[in-house]
């Protein structure tokens, strides 16, 4: 679990931190905050999949937050 928070988790909350995608659509540059958004969203889709054998419930609760419709499942 610690590898997928420091290998991905953290990152990713480094990167939107960084980028600060709400100051990009402030300013009016809707795509270059919609990529910060979807390459987050996409590193924390890799965080589920690689949750899930481990602790199932988080990564469904993740996937779900996420707004995948159908279950998780590998």
């Amino acid at each position: 679990i610690r590898a997928v928070f420091e290998g991905i988790v953290d990152p990713a909350n480094k990167f939107i931190s960084d980028q600060k995608p709400w100051d990009m659509f402030k300013a009016g540059d809707k795509d270059a905050g919609a990529v910060v958004l979807v390459t987050v969203l996409n590193m924390l889709k890799r965080a589920a999949l690689l949750l899930s054998p481990v602790t199932p419930k988080l990564a469904g609760d993740i996937w779900q937050q996420l707004g995948f419709e159908k279950p998780l499942r590998l």
